[in-house]
């Protein structure tokens, strides 16, 4: 335990250093290839107590001789997975090796989706467990938490590639715009799975906002190119905007249905208001003549068989007898 603590002492120095790297990512700045410890100091300092944590964590999970605390080998854990994570972050960095802003906006995007793939591998091996040891669920939906929120604040929030300029790729749904929201999706789902029923509802309506802004972004994608905020918003394409959260919001009512899922129900229409606004006070404001009746066609249409899926859904729906509970 005492050569165990001189070499937190010893890591405390490359710690700090990516920390505060870390903090500075948090607010915006890019996570530059210099701003790292480097990875002969992640290996010399930071490695081995990691290592060392694993062990008595390992050992205390094997129920043998271990100098841990009752109760304590959790944080033990969790220690050891922090300090492994940031070695391997540091690594990780030598491969796309982005130390300028040029090669931040050309790998920027396919370096955060990779990072994502593989925290969210990591939360599947945790669930799943090694042999001896078991699995981790605490530790599972720690990694896909954590794969979401790094979609969430710097591909969602301060790298955009909607707003900022990342190159995605320039096929079409096949490129990492696709592959950053299926990861951060995946990462909802598990964690939906993995949570507990008062939960559930808010995953539901993550999992809806995730596939919303998936289906804007690449669509944007597909008339902008690699770099989709180097092309300005067409005409078109604002209109199928308004399609796709029609289009969507159908569709959410429809698995909300065969799910028997109200949140998914409650989404559909949240989504469907959001169309019918941006139609009215947006896109009809902007078209005039036949663009402008076919907007308000296409709207009409959807209504009609929002309406009608309704009415179906409530008319298959048997009354509860009086003398039984109504099912819920």
């Amino acid at each position: 335990l005492t050569l165990l603590a001189i070499a937190l002492l010893w890591a405390l120095d490359p710690l700090g250093e990516w920390l505060g790297a870390g903090a500075l990512a948090l607010v915006g700045e890019p996570f530059m290839l210099g701003d790292t410890p480097g990875w002969r100091e992640a290996l010399a300092y930071l490695l081995p107590p990691a290592a060392a944590l694993a062990a008595l964590a390992g050992l205390a999970a094997l129920r043998l001789r271990a100098p841990v605390l009752p109760g304590t080998s959790w944080r033990v854990q969790g220690l050891a997975a922090g300090l492994l994570l940031v070695v391997i972050h540091t690594l990780y960095k030598q491969v796309f090796a982005i130390d300028s802003l040029a090669r931040f906006i050309e790998f920027g995007m396919a370096e955060r989706t990779v990072w994502q793939i593989a925290l969210l591998g990591a939360a599947g091996l945790a669930a799943a467990g090694v042999p001896r040891l078991g699995s981790n669920m605490a530790l599972a939906r720690g990694f896909a938490a954590a794969a979401l929120a790094h979609f969430v604040v710097f591909t969602c929030l301060w790298h955009n590639p909607l707003f900022a300029r990342q190159a995605v790729g320039a096929a079409v749904l096949a490129n990492w715009l696709g592959a950053g929201f299926a990861v951060a999706i995946a990462a909802a789902w598990l964690l939906r799975r993995w949570s507990g029923e008062r939960l559930r509802p808010w995953f539901d309506a993550a999992i809806m906002a995730l596939a919303t802004l998936a289906a804007i972004a690449l669509l944007r994608q597909t008339y902008a190119g690699a770099l989709p905020a180097a092309v300005p918003l067409g005409e078109t394409e604002d209109l199928l905007r308004s399609l796709v959260g029609i289009v969507l919001a159908l569709g959410f009512l429809l698995l909300g249905s065969r799910l028997e899922q109200r949140s998914w129900r409650i989404g559909s229409l949240v989504l469907m208001l959001a169309a019918v606004v941006k139609v009215f006070a947006i896109d009809a404001a902007e078209l005039g003549g036949l663009l402008r009746i076919a907007s308000f066609a296409a709207l009409g249409a959807s209504l009609i068989a929002l309406g009608w899926f309704y009415t179906r859904q409530l008319s298959a729906r048997p009354a509860p007898a009086s003398d039984q509970f109504p099912s819920r």
